[in-house]
């Protein structure tokens, strides 16, 4: 895979140059890519660090699109805790979502 380190050295020079959006989004960017090439371990673990700046800004459909990659690492890679609390924390935003949308309707 010749993305893989295109990508890399593309987080570097964000970061190098304080762009921390653009570096999370190319974190992503790359955790795909290592789950395309199957290498779910790494994909898993650099899905994670990206997580909790999603939570933290609030950017619920980045980061359920993330959960559910990372959901699928898990399983993949047999890491039975990391999927009961992905499980867990996806389901419980399934349940505000649905909460919402009908406290609004």
């Amino acid at each position: 895979w010749v993305i893989i380190p295109l990508l890399s050295s593309a987080v570097a020079q964000f970061k190098k140059y304080k762009s921390p959006r653009m570096k999370r989004y190319l974190m992503v960017q790359m955790g795909e890519e290592y789950y395309h090439a199957r290498d779910y371990s790494k994909a898993l673990l650099l899905l994670g660090k990206v997580t909790w700046d999603y939570r933290r800004e609030k950017w619920w459909s980045l980061l359920t699109s993330v959960l559910i990659t990372s959901l699928r690492c898990a399983y993949l890679v047999g890491n039975v805790e990391e999927y009961i609390t992905l499980s867990l924390e996806l389901t419980g935003r399934c349940i505000l979502e649905n909460a919402a949308y009908h406290l609004n309707n």
